[in-house]
């Protein structure tokens, strides 16, 4: 791929030699192999991201909103989204086809044997989802903030991200084996709280003594 034929958000990002895709920034680039390992995130880069408020997919500064990709579980009481914050564009280039296990129905994830790499739920289930076991489809959530979480397993720990001040939702099907929004809805703000004013009681006039 050219890197010239990629949007314009994304042609400055290293192309992968052997799948001729943009690597995203917080994927793993090891340093003694040519191409990205796409299936795992480098923690030290997701440190980064979060504390300069960059993008996980083109590492450019977010502005005010940022999007935040999961499930429809990952808005739901205890819920949290994996992958970290990215424009709201960058994961619509995704989902778009950029990346083929998001926007994808039955594209499947590499088996991870590296111990030292973390994954939250079964390590030997990872590779069924997309081929035996199906996908949930994408659920994006647009929001003003997001703070940094830990998830603990018996593997160790993993930074995961929870949305504060969501603004929008956008929700995904698997239509013809593609990831298409089917809505979009806008979450109105809460009402803020009422104004306290303190009201200063006017004195009182005694009646004069004539009048009582």
């Amino acid at each position: 791929m050219d890197p010239q034929d990629l949007p314009p958000e994304l042609r400055h990002l290293p192309i992968d030699p052997r799948r001729e895709l943009p690597i995203p920034f917080l994927v793993e680039q090891p340093p003694q192999v040519e191409h990205a390992n796409f299936g795992v995130l480098d923690p030290e880069r997701a440190r980064l991201c979060y504390a300069k408020r960059l993008c996980a997919m083109c590492a450019l500064p977010m502005g005010k909103e940022v999007a935040l990709y999961g499930d429809v579980v990952s808005l739901e009481p205890g819920g949290f989204f994996i992958e970290a914050p990215t424009h709201e564009r960058c994961i619509e280039l995704a989902i778009g086809g950029l990346c083929p296990f998001i926007s994808r129905e039955s594209y499947p994830r590499r088996r991870i044997d590296d111990p030292d790499v973390m994954i939250l739920g079964d390590r030997d289930a990872l590779p069924t989802i997309g081929r035996t076991v199906p996908k949930r489809p994408a659920f994006v959530a647009i929001a003003h903030g997001y703070r940094m979480a830990l998830a603990w397993n018996e593997d160790g720990q993993m930074p995961v991200y929870l949305a504060q001040d969501v603004i929008r939702t956008r929700q995904f099907a698997w239509i013809d084996g593609k990831a298409t929004e089917v809505l979009r809805r806008e979450v109105a703000a809460e009402p803020a709280p009422p104004e306290r004013r303190t009201v200063r009681r006017q004195p009182r006039r005694a009646k004069p003594r004539s009048q009582r």
